[in-house]
């Protein structure tokens, strides 16, 4: 990503580019990815369970989503990056 483009293009010492100049981007990737690793853990769990009742599946499926949309409420931006819009659209939003 845009994080590990910077960090191997910069010149600065190793300590430096993550303690002072990337430390926020390096934060919030890594907040990002654990997110993302629970989702995705927490849906194949769920698809690999079996339930006695049908309607908890779905329930709890329906918690998921609700955990997804929740995430994308606090932070929508690297949806702007992905591509979808256009490359630096999500610089529009700041």
């Amino acid at each position: 990503m845009k994080v590990h483009k910077m960090l191997t293009e910069s010149k600065a010492p190793s300590k430096t580019k993550q303690n002072e100049l990337y430390a926020m981007d390096v934060n919030r990737m890594t907040r990002l990815h654990l997110v993302y690793i629970i989702y995705e853990r927490a849906r194949l769990n769920l698809e690999k369970k079996s339930f006695k009742c049908a309607n908890l599946k779905k329930a709890l499926y329906s918690a998921l989503a609700n955990f997804a949309l929740k995430q994308l409420t606090l932070d929508s931006n690297l949806l702007f990056e992905s591509g979808f819009f256009g490359r630096g659209s999500g610089d529009l939003l700041e």
